[in-house]
């Protein structure tokens, strides 16, 4: 049979690494989501929350003074999220 694309849940996160404006490409998740992203010692950097319905880019502008490794996570009521990039 064929494969929906649509029934692929994933993250992807670019352009990695980031130097302003973080893009998380997100499929398969439905509902409310929250979206944080924190420093490597766990110290939370921003946060937000959107509505998934399928597929949706979201987008951050993230701080200019901030350097390094970083981790974000979505959550839903039914799924978690996490994965790391690097800020220039």
């Amino acid at each position: 049979g064929t494969s929906n694309p649509n029934n692929q849940v994933y993250v992807k996160v670019f352009p990695n690494p980031v130097s302003d404006l973080l893009y998380l490409d997100c499929n398969g998740i439905k509902g409310n989501v929250v979206v944080d992203i924190f420093d490597i010692t766990g110290k939370l950097i921003t946060s937000f929350n959107d509505n998934l319905q399928g597929r949706k880019i979201l987008k951050t502008l993230l701080p200019g003074d901030i350097h390094g490794m970083f981790i974000y996570k979505i959550s839903s009521k039914e799924l978690e999220f996490t994965g790391k990039f690097v800020k220039l």
